[in-house]
């Protein structure tokens, strides 16, 4: 039989090819894992949350997209079994005092598997104690406490735009009433006071009571909106409207904010004000609901 230089080059060129072939779908495999062994369970969180009464109760709920065993794993130490049988709907509640927390941070992970022995795991998710829990003896020392409440005394800088100026003002809110509902590490809504001073102006004192609703949104902490009335202790009073921004939790005890104000004195326009201010939020001295 006769093999012409062609036809040779032809066979090496494919045999080349088979090989770079096999070479990539073993890197492939390596890297990926092979996909039919790959558990498929999603796994959604319902409520995550700690009774704001005591005794404090973590309670956590969730839901699986197939029937499975579940358990939890608390700060990667303590492990609790959830459903121990084959089931779609998870539903655990513990003492807070089982877990011997080292920080004010609860976080924990939802481990599951199914009746093929695939295991799945949900993202790690964090859980907010409540301030009693936070400021009990026995959970810090009392230079963390004297360090707390240092920050929480600290005013809000605050811009002041009033009738065409910019002014550099200094308040400070105090949420002494606060309203829980079951499910939501944050209150739905809280009444406080606030005292401001704002540079440079005649009457620079002011006095705010108000109220403010909280709701709970994706992405950031929460969204308040809230109403307040307000006085200058010389006749000039009005109300307040405003939106409040929680965009990030500071060692589970504050939440920084941003907030939009619009003060308002009615039937006279030129004592109409805005304000933009960044500061902390806490309620651990509030009385709770």
């Amino acid at each position: 039989m006769y093999f012409s230089v062609v036809d040779v080059n032809l066979f090496e060129e494919r045999m080349k090819n088979k090989f770079l072939c096999k070479v990539l779908l073993i890197l492939f495999i390596s890297l990926n894992g092979v996909p039919a062994q790959e558990s498929m369970i999603d796994i959604f969180v319902i409520d995550s949350y700690v009774t704001p009464e005591k005794p404090a109760l973590i309670r956590i709920s969730f839901i699986t997209s197939d029937s499975v065993k579940s358990k939890i794993i608390f700060n990667d130490k303590y492990v609790f079994n959830v459903s121990k049988d084959f089931q779609g709907n998870h539903k655990f509640e513990t003492n807070l005092e089982n877990i011997k927390l080292d920080s004010s941070a609860l976080f924990y992970v939802i481990e599951v598997i199914d009746s093929d022995g695939n295991i799945s795991k949900s993202d790690i998710n964090e859980i907010s104690l409540p301030t009693y829990f936070i400021n009990e003896p026995a959970q810090g020392n009392f230079l963390t406490l004297c360090l707390g409440g240092t920050v929480f005394a600290l005013p809000n800088p605050t811009n002041v735009f009033m009738k065409s100026k910019n002014y550099f003002s200094l308040t400070k809110e105090i949420p002494f009433i606060s309203f829980f509902s079951k499910g939501y590490n944050y209150p739905i809504g809280y009444i406080s006071a606030e005292y401001a001073y704002i540079e440079k102006i005649k009457n620079n004192h002011f006095l705010r009571f108000g109220y403010k609703q909280i709701f709970n949104v994706p992405a950031i902490e929460f969204v308040s909106l809230g109403l307040n009335a307000f006085t200058d202790f010389k006749g000039k009073n009005g109300f307040s409207p405003e939106i409040t921004f929680g965009i990030a939790r500071i060692y589970n005890i504050f939440t920084l904010f941003s907030r939009y104000r619009f003060n308002i004195k009615p039937n006279e326009s030129e004592y109409q004000f805005h304000e933009i201010s960044i500061g902390l939020y806490s309620n651990f001295i509030s009385i709770n609901f």
